[in-house]
């Protein structure tokens, strides 16, 4: 959904959240489990949070940063069961400043949040600002650029992830892109194994390399000026 149909419709999406899965970015999750207990840093902040599956899976692995952890969202969709654990802030991330100092964060992450947002340069400017100088920015979201959307652009001037219906609407060029990250350096890009497009089978799964894949981690570093 599109930031302006959550606002819209908070009880029906609040709903969606109880019936989704605990964490949708879960192949993700190792990579992010590897820079986490790789760097130093105790504070953490993740934007788009919802029910807070992610900060359960923080606080499984790193202490320290479940009890250093801040969330931001639309509206207050944490589980009741941890809503005193985490320090919560209702923002929207396209016309809102985040209420944190400059250099807060020692990791900011976002998971499938970024294309749904109506206002990315936004998000991206209050991320820079409160993320520490050599602090880490791990985002997922789709590009557009893998060879099956491609072609399909090529053919119908559509691309996969970017649907009339399923709430996409920031999608970046390559030149774009580093212009909107331009204060951060690319220190890695993880893709996953996914299934094929078009074929609904559990056993075929796609190389987790750029070419093949839509969706992505991207890892940020801020640099330092």
């Amino acid at each position: 959904m599109m930031e302006s149909d959550i606002k819209k419709n908070l009880t029906a999406y609040k709903k969606s959240l109880h019936a989704s899965a605990p964490f949708d970015e879960l192949s993700f999750f190792p990579k992010v489990k590897e820079i986490l207990l790789k760097n130093r840093g105790s504070n953490i902040l993740e934007i788009g949070c919802g029910r807070g599956a992610f900060f359960e899976m923080v606080k499984a692995i790193r202490s320290d940063l479940a009890m250093n952890f801040s969330a931001v969202d639309l509206d207050d969709f944490l589980r009741p069961e941890i809503r005193n654990e985490v320090n919560f802030v209702k923002v929207n991330m396209s016309t809102e400043k985040l209420p944190f100092d400059d250099s807060s964060f020692d990791y900011i992450c976002g998971f499938a949040v970024l294309e749904h947002v109506e206002n990315p340069w936004n998000f991206v400017r209050e991320v820079h600002r409160v993320l520490k100088p050599g602090g880490h920015l791990l985002l997922s979201f789709p590009t557009g650029k893998d060879i099956f959307s491609r072609l399909k652009y090529l053919f119908t001037g559509e691309l996969y992830a970017f649907t009339y219906d399923n709430g996409h609407i920031a999608v970046f060029t390559e030149s774009t892109q580093k212009k909107l990250f331009r204060g951060f350096k690319l220190v890695d890009l993880f893709c996953p194994k996914f299934p094929v497009p078009l074929i609904n089978s559990p056993k075929l799964r796609m190389p987790g390399k750029p070419f093949f894949a839509n969706k992505r981690l991207h890892i940020y570093r801020k640099k330092s000026s």
